[in-house]
C-alpha cells in the first residue's frame, strides 16, 4: 500500500500524544503458515513510520514482541536492519536474589515493564535504522520508511493458543490476552497511543476460515487448492492492542436481520449459536438509537472459541468469545449471563475497539460508557427492578473493597497533574474489575447531574468527533479525535450542558475511596419534626492517599402516614442533626390509606403500628444518587414497614439484610410474608428465605420454640401438591415461570444452611431433601433441570456439618463403614448423583461441579478423610472447563492440609503449554 502525506506544519507533526521521535503511518501482518500440530505460526509485518524528529530523521526504532523468533528484518525493501531483541520480563528477579516476597516480585515487575515501555522510548525489540536510508531531499520533507520483520511464533505460552488439535473437527488457534497484550505474537507498538491504518492477510488450509478485524476485501484460494488467503483491511487508525484473529474450523452464521454481522463457531454447534445470538440485532438497534449513531465498523464478527481466557475480548470489528456463552433453548441459567456479555461486547466496540484511551489515566472512562450503556440495554430486555437491583450490588461491591482495600484514583492527573506513568500488567484483574465498577457508577452520578438526554449527547459528540478525524486518512494530526481523555471529555460535559463540573470530578475521579455514613433517626413529637442523625466516617480508601470526605448534597426521603416527601440536606461535617419537618399528624383509627413513592396507594394497619410515631420509614439517598455505604442503625419496626410496604427493590434488600440481625417472631412473620409474595422481585424473595433460615437458627439456639418446619412447610405450601404423612410430593417441574424457577432452585439449600444449638442442620430437613430429590419430575418440562438437581446437592452438601466428636474411624483402613446415618444418606446421594451425570452427561456438568465441591464438604468437615485423588481423576483432556476448574479449587483447599505433593500438582499444570488460557 502507498502511503501519500499531506504537507503538514512541524508543530503537526510534532504532536504525539507520547513524545515519539516518529509517528506510525501503517502496517501490514501477514501470518502466511499455520502448523497446528507442531503450533507454530509464521508471518511477517510491515511498519511505514515517519520520523517527526527536527532533522526528519531516525536511527532507533523500538518496538514490542515477546516470544517470537525474529528471522529477518529489512529496510525499505533492500537494506538488512541490525536489532537487539531482549524481554527483560523472562527474568524477573534476579536468580541471585535473597528476597521472596510479593513485595518485592511486584517492584522487579514493574521495573521490568518500564524499561520496555513505549513512553520512554524502549521495547523489547529496537531495530537500528541505517544512516544512508535518508536522502538529501529527507532534510526539507520527511520521508516514510519501511521496516519489514519476519517472524516465527513457536508453541506460544500466551497470547495465542491452539485449541482442540487432537480433533481435526474441532482444531481452531485464536489470539487472546489482558490489555496490551498483542506484543505476545507480533512484533508492534503495543499502546492504545499510537494508531495506524492496518492491512492482515491470514493464509490457512482451505477448508478452515480466518477471521480478523477490519473488512474482508478479498479470499484468494492457491493454485492447488489447499489454501486459501482472507485479506482485511482496517481504513479507520487502530491500535495494535486492538488487533486479533481466529482461524479454524468455524461454522458461519450470517445474522438473519443485519447482514453486514457474522457469527462463528466450531462445528456441530450451529444450533447453539442460532439459539444464543438470536436477540444480538436488538442490540445494535438499541446502541444506534440511543447514540443517534451507526455502528462504527463496516463488517462485525462474533466469533466464539475455546478455553479463552475472558468470556468476552473486544478487537476492531470483532469479538472473541467463550464457547461456554453457547447455549440451547432449554437452558435457563445462561441466557442472562450471555446476553450481558454479548451486549458488552458489542459496546466495546463503540468505546474501547473505535475509541481509544489517550493513557493509563483515561483507561477508566471508555471502559465505564461500555459498561454503562450494556446496562442501559439490559434495563430494557430484563426490565428496572433488576436493574436496580444490579446497581445496588455494584455499590456494594465498590464501596466494600474501598473499605478495606486502596483502590487508586481513576484519574490521578486530575489532581496531580503528571504522574508516574502506569501499565496495565502493573494492576490485578480484581483491582481493574472494580475500577470499571466505579467509574460506571461516576457516570450515573453524572447522569443524576446533567440529565439523560445530554449526557448521552455528549456520548453522541465524542462519536462524531471521532468519526470525522479517523475518516482523513492522510492527515493524521486529525486522528487525535479517535483518543478519549479526561480532559477532553469534562471540556465536552462544559460544551453540551453549560455545567462546570471540574470539582466534582475531581472529587470522584481524581481521588479514591468511598465515604460511610452511620444513619438513625429520631420523631420529636412536639415540633413534629424528624431528627435525622448522619456520622460520617473519616474515608480509608487505603494508603496515605485516603479518600476526600464527602461534601455536598443528599436526597432524604420519609415516609409518613399521608404520603411519601423528599427532602434536601447539604453534608458538611462529619457529624450532622438535621431537622425535617413532619407533615402527618397523629389520628387515632385502625386502617388508613396512605400514598407510596411511585403514586401506588395502599391501606395499612395503623393498629400494628407505633401510634405516637406518624413517621413509617427514612431513607438516605434512595436513588444511589452517590457511591456511598451506608450503616443504618433502625429499629426492626422501621425495618419490617420497609419490607412490607416499600416497592423499592434497593429498600427490601436493605430491610431484609438488616433483619437477619433482629431474631424475633415479627421479623419471621415479615419474612414469610415476602417469600409467599409472588409480586416481590425473585432476588428479594430468595434473599428472604436466606435470612429466615439465620433468623430461625439464632432462634433455635435460644430455645424460642421456632423450628426448621416453618421453612418446609413454605416449602409445601409453594412447591408441593399435596402431604402424606412425612412424605412432600413435589409437583412436576414447569420451569415457564423463571422467577419460580429460580426460587426454587435456591430454597432447599437455604432451608440446609439452618442450625441448632449444637450446629447441626436438623434430620426433617434430610427428609425434606430425599423427598425432593426422590419426588422430582422433569419427564414433561420443556427446560432441561441441571442446574435445579447441581442445586439439590449444593443442598446436600450445606446440611454436612462436623461430627460432635474426633471419630476414631477416621484412622481406619474404611472409615466409610463407620459414617453416621445421615452421612451416608448424603454420600449414597452425591455418589448415585455423581454417576448419573457420568453416564447422561448434562448441560456444562453442574452435576459433577456440585458433587465434586460435596465430596471435598465431606472431607473438611471431618466426615471423609483429606485425599486429592478423587478430584485428580476428574481432571483429564477434553474434560469440560467447569470441572477442571473446580479440580484445581478443591486441591488448593487441600493444600492447607497437605502441602507438597499437591501443590507440585497445581504448579505442574500452570506450566504445562497444553493447558487451556483460562485453567493456567
Amino acid at each position: 500500500m502507498s502511503v501519500k502525506l499531506k504537507r503538514q506544519s512541524s508543530s503537526a507533526i510534532s504532536s504525539s500524544p507520547d513524545g515519539r521521535p516518529f509517528k506510525l503511518l501503517h502496517q501490514v501482518l501477514n501470518l502466511s503458515e499455520f502448523n497446528f500440530k507442531k503450533q507454530v505460526i509464521r508471518g511477517s509485518t510491515e511498519l511505514t513510520v515517519l520520523p517527526t524528529t527536527a532533522t526528519n530523521k531516525l536511527y532507533k526504532l523500538p518496538l514490542n514482541c515477546k516470544q517470537c523468533r525474529i528471522l529477518k528484518v529489512t529496510i525499505n525493501e533492500s537494506r538488512k536492519g541490525n536489532f537487539t531483541y531482549v524481554d527483560p520480563t523472562l527474568s524477573i528477579c534476579p536468580p541471585d536474589t535473597k528476597k521472596r516476597n510479593l513485595e518485592y516480585y511486584s517492584t522487579c515487575l514493574t521495573d521490568a515493564i518500564k524499561s520496555c515501555d513505549y513512553r520512554e522510548g524502549n521495547g523489547e525489540l529496537v531495530i537500528k535504522i541505517p544512516r544512508d536510508v535518508y536522502s538529501i531531499e529527507s532534510i526539507f520533507e520527511p520521508t516514510p520508511i519501511k521496516v519489514m520483520i519476519d517472524f516465527m511464533l513457536e508453541q506460544p505460552v500466551s497470547g495465542v493458543y491452539f485449541a482442540s488439535t487432537d480433533h481435526p473437527a474441532y482444531t481452531h488457534v485464536y489470539s487472546y490476552g489482558w490489555l496490551n497484550s498483542s506484543r505476545l505474537w507480533f512484533p508492534c507498538i503495543d499502546s492504545y497511543a499510537e494508531l495506524c491504518h492496518w492491512d492482515i492477510h491470514l493464509t490457512v488450509p482451505s477448508s478452515m476460515i480466518a477471521v480478523s478485524c477490519g473488512e474482508l476485501t478479498d479470499q484468494v484460494l492457491s493454485a492447488d487448492g489447499r489454501k486459501k488467503s482472507f485479506h482485511y483491511s482496517l481504513s479507520f487508525p487502530t491500535s495494535a492492542s486492538c488487533i486479533g484473529f481466529a482461524v479454524g474450523m468455524f461454522e458461519a452464521y450470517p445474522d438473519s436481520v443485519l447482514p453486514d454481522v457474522t457469527h462463528y463457531a466450531p462445528t456441530q454447534t450451529l444450533p447453539l449459536l442460532k439459539n444464543t445470538v438470536s436477540f444480538a440485532h436488538e442490540v445494535f438497534g438499541f446502541y444506534e438509537e440511543l447514540l443517534s449513531t451507526r455502528f462504527p465498523h463496516n463488517q462485525y464478527r462474533l466469533v466464539f472459541v475455546d478455553g479463552i481466557y475472558q468470556d468476552i475480548t473486544s478487537y476492531a470489528g470483532l469479538t472473541l468469545c467463550s464457547v461456554n456463552l453457547l447455549h440451547p433453548d432449554t437452558i435457563i441459567d445462561q441466557v442472562m449471563t450471555s446476553r450481558r456479555a454479548i451486549a458488552l461486547a458489542i459496546a466495546e466496540q463503540y468505546f474501547e475497539c473505535y475509541l481509544l484511551p489517550q493513557s493509563w489515566n483515561d483507561w477508566w472512562l471508555p471502559v465505564s460508557i461500555s459498561q454503562f450503556i450494556t446496562g442501559l440495554f439490559c434495563r430494557k430486555m430484563f426490565g428496572g427492578t433488576d436493574y436496580q437491583y444490579w446497581i445496588n450490588s455494584e455499590h456494594q461491591r465498590v464501596c466494600e473493597y474501598e473499605q478495606t482495600n486502596y483502590l487508586p484514583p481513576l484519574c490521578e492527573a486530575l489532581t496531580k497533574g503528571e504522574v508516574t506513568p502506569t501499565s496495565f500488567h502493573s494492576h490485578s484483574e480484581m483491582e481493574l474489575s472494580i475500577l470499571r465498577s466505579k467509574g460506571h457508577l461516576i457516570l450515573r452520578m453524572l447522569q443524576q447531574k446533567i440529565g439523560h438526554d445530554l449526557l448521552v449527547q455528549v456520548f453522541n459528540k465524542i462519536l462524531t468527533l471521532a468519526s470525522s478525524g479517523g475518516s482523513a486518512s492522510t492527515d493524521y494530526s486529525q486522528w487525535q479525535s479517535v483518543y478519549l481523555s479526561t480532559a477532553g471529555f469534562l471540556k465536552l460535559v462544559l460544551t453540551v450542558s453549560g455545567k462546570d463540573l471540574s470539582h466534582f470530578m475531581s472529587q470522584w475521579v481524581g481521588h479514591s475511596g468511598a465515604p460511610l455514613f452511620h444513619v438513625s433517626f429520631n420523631y420529636i413529637r412536639k415540633k413534629n419534626l424528624v431528627e435525622l442523625h448522619m456520622t460520617q466516617d473519616t474515608p480509608r480508601g487505603g494508603g496515605s492517599g485516603g479518600g476526600k470526605k464527602f461534601v455536598g448534597p443528599m436526597t432524604v426521603s420519609v415516609q409518613e402516614y399521608d404520603g411519601y416527601f423528599t427532602h434536601t440536606i447539604q453534608v458538611e461535617e462529619s457529624v450532622s442533626v438535621y431537622e425535617l419537618p413532619c407533615h402527618s399528624k397523629i389520628r387515632k383509627a385502625k386502617k388508613r390509606k396512605m400514598p407510596l413513592c411511585h403514586g401506588e396507594e395502599i391501606e395499612i394497619e395503623v393498629s400494628s403500628l407505633d401510634a405516637e410515631v406518624p413517621v413509617l420509614w427514612v431513607r438516605v439517598d434512595p436513588e444511589m444518587q452517590w457511591i456511598r455505604y451506608l450503616k443504618p442503625s433502625l429499629p426492626d419496626t422501621v425495618w419490617i414497614n420497609v419490607l412490607q410496604y416499600e416497592r423499592d427493590v434497593v429498600a427490601q434488600v436493605e430491610a431484609i439484610d438488616a433483619l437477619k440481625e433482629y431474631p424475633s417472631q415479627s421479623a419471621v412473620s415479615a419474612l414469610s410474608e415476602a417469600i409467599t409474595n409472588s409480586s416481590f422481585y425473585y432476588h428479594v424473595r430468595i434473599k428472604a428465605i436466606e435470612a429466615l433460615a439465620h433468623v430461625v437458627s439464632d432462634l433455635i439456639s435460644s430455645g424460642e420454640g421456632v423450628g426448621p418446619d416453618l421453612l418446609v412447610r413454605l416449602y409445601r405450601q409453594l412447591f408441593c401438591v399435596s402431604q402424606y404423612s412425612n412424605t412432600t410430593l413435589v409437583r412436576s417441574h414447569d420451569f415457564t415461570n423463571i422467577a419460580h424457577y429460580f426460587i426454587h432452585k435456591a430454597m432447599p439449600g437455604l432451608i440446609a444452611s439452618v442450625r441448632n444449638s449444637h450446629g447441626h442442620c436438623p434430620p426433617e430437613v434430610l427428609t425434606l431433601l430425599q423427598d425432593i430429590i426422590k419426588y422430582s419430575d422433569n419427564s414433561s418440562n420443556k427446560y432441561c433441570d441441571g442446574y435445579f438437581r447441581a442445586s439439590l446437592v449444593d443442598a446436600l452438601s450445606q446440611y454436612v456439618t462436623p461430627p460432635l466428636a474426633v471419630l476414631q474411624s477416621m484412622q481406619s483402613d474404611n472409615p466409610l463403614e463407620s459414617l453416621q446415618a445421615d452421612m451416608k444418606i448424603v454420600l449414597q446421594e452425591i455418589v448415585q448423583f455423581l454417576n448419573i451425570d457420568t453416564i447422561l452427561p448434562t448441560y456444562k456438568k453442574p452435576i459433577t461441579v456440585s458433587c465434586l465441591k460435596a465430596i471435598r464438604v465431606l472431607q473438611r468437615m471431618g466426615r471423609l478423610p483429606s485425599s486429592s485423588t478423587i478430584f485428580k481423576q476428574y481432571n483429564q483432556p477434553n474434560q469440560f472447563i467447569d470441572i477442571c476448574v473446580t479440580v484445581f479449587q478443591m486441591i488448593a483447599d487441600i493444600i492447607q492440609g497437605v502441602f507438597e505433593e499437591d501443590l507440585n500438582y497445581l504448579l505442574n499444570i500452570i506450566d504445562d503449554p497444553s493447558q487451556l488460557p483460562i485453567i493456567k
